[in-house]
């Protein structure tokens, strides 16, 4: 409970500032070109943090923490993100910072884009050291590849 109460007090200070290089120019991009976004995170906190960061108004839904029964690896939230987009999976592109994601998002048979992942199991179909390196005509390209 400390901790959370520490994590909450954090967030509190997220402001704009904190959005990783590269992430509003993507996001612009994505929604320009009609693209839906979902967010697949199991912090029950993300709505929160995406408010304080200014990027609640690029995703097209979010998905509820608290309805997901298993964690990643396992690919039930990102199959739930599809699922409310109404997206195909193989349709989607799912990017991820961890190990468990790139394992989630491919079990879900989504391309999976690893940002400076420390890869201990499958490979990402594509591995970016930095968010700076995404344009949305990259990943594009890279999974027009696939």
């Amino acid at each position: 409970n400390r901790k959370n109460k520490y994590y909450k007090e954090l967030i509190e200070t997220l402001t704009q500032k904190d959005v990783l290089p590269g992430i509003f120019a993507l996001l612009r991009e994505a929604k320009a070109a009609g693209l839906k976004l979902a967010v697949a995170s199991v912090s029950k906190n993300a709505p929160r943090v995406l408010e304080r960061i200014g990027l609640t108004d690029y995703f097209d839904t979010v998905a509820d923490a608290a309805k997901i029964k298993r964690s990643k690896p396992d690919p039930e939230i990102f199959l739930t993100c599809a699922e409310q987009l109404q997206v195909d999976p193989r349709c989607c592109i799912g990017l991820e910072d961890s190990q468990a994601g790139i394992e989630g998002i491919l079990d879900a048979g989504m391309f999976a884009v690893g940002i400076h992942v420390n890869q201990t199991g499958r490979a990402p179909d594509w591995m970016v050291e930095s968010t700076a390196e995404l344009t949305l005509k990259e990943l594009q390209d890279q999974f027009a590849s696939k």
